[in-house]
């Protein structure tokens, strides 16, 4: 029974390194698409014919008998490896790289553009290399022409996770439009074309600045948000102490250990250099924060 699921599996390996082989035919870079569909497929048949090989292999184990040789599956991976790489990210690449360029500039996300640009450059490097001794020139030249797309738009990268930083503010816009001696400030319809066209790339290290201005500033924001936001899961309550005729107060421990981490941060947000936009909050939060510090250990003393 299993010899003969090993001879039809045989079959289906054939057929499938057969198939492997013939991406070798697909050589118009137009066809991207198409032919990341075609190595996508195939792909996911090589994998279900390892883990097929691994199983039989496996019974055989079982069984005592000889294992069988399925090193032509393993080399029908490693073959096609370089052109389910080459299509695959450049399919990733071409709409990705379409979407940022012509997409709304909210919707940008610039952590998976910077991984997306990083990735595709390994990726076509490695891609090239592999290629080296195959007497396929059309499809390397797919690859170096990916890797040039890629390299041409990278000096781009810092300003796009700049602009797109969290906590750009209409304040960050001004700075940057007084930096480069324009307006700069998404409107409805604004593209990162639209950065490319303005010429902004010359005023790469200003806009840098900026954007980690408004990021450091940004965290603050979220500090202070989120202090605020943690006294309103505190509750105090008391509950009478045996028949002593006092009561014991219910949260007063939490309470305390909140009140003294907040009281470092505030003070540490204090010694800012990026906290000006919020200058005033904090000192007045910190002020609150001294204020409940000093009833509290007077009435601390009270108790004594």
């Amino acid at each position: 029974m299993m010899q003969q699921e090993q001879s039809e599996f045989d079959l289906k390996v054939n057929e499938i390194s057969a198939k492997s082989q013939s991406v070798t035919q697909y050589q118009e870079i137009a066809n991207f698409e198409e032919v990341s569909k075609f190595c996508k497929e195939t792909q996911e048949k090589l994998e279900w014919a390892v883990q097929q090989s691994k199983m039989y292999n496996a019974r055989e184990g079982l069984t005592g008998t000889d294992e069988t040789n399925y090193d032509n599956i393993t080399t029908a991976v490693k073959e096609f490896e370089p052109y389910y790489s080459l299509w695959t990210t450049t399919e990733l690449w071409r709409n990705s790289h379409h979407s940022w360029l012509h997409d709304d500039f909210e919707k940008l996300d610039s952590a998976f553009l910077e991984n997306c640009v990083g990735d595709s450059e390994k990726a076509m490097n490695k891609v090239i290399r592999q290629l080296k001794d195959k007497e396929q020139p059309k499809i390397k030249v797919i690859a170096e022409t990916v890797k040039e797309e890629v390299e041409a738009f990278k000096i781009y990268v810092p300003i796009a996770i700049a602009l797109r930083t969290q906590g750009m503010k209409d304040r960050h816009w001004e700075q940057i439009s007084a930096a480069c001696g324009m307006e700069v400030k998404p409107y409805e319809g604004f593209t990162f074309q639209n950065i490319i066209d303005m010429g902004l790339l010359k005023f790469t290290e200003e806009i840098c600045t900026i954007g980690e201005r408004a990021g450091k500033e940004y965290t603050i924001e979220c500090s202070m948000a989120r202090m605020k936001n943690d006294w309103l899961n505190v509750f105090l309550s008391t509950k009478p102490y045996r028949n002593s005729g006092t009561a014991t107060v219910l949260g007063f421990d939490d309470g305390i250990n909140l009140l003294d981490e907040h009281l470092t941060l505030a003070q540490t947000l204090q010694f800012s250099p990026f906290k000006k936009p919020f200058e005033e909050e904090i000192e007045e939060w910190n002020a609150n924060l001294l204020y409940v510090n000093n009833v509290i250990e007077e009435w601390i003393k009270c108790q004594k």
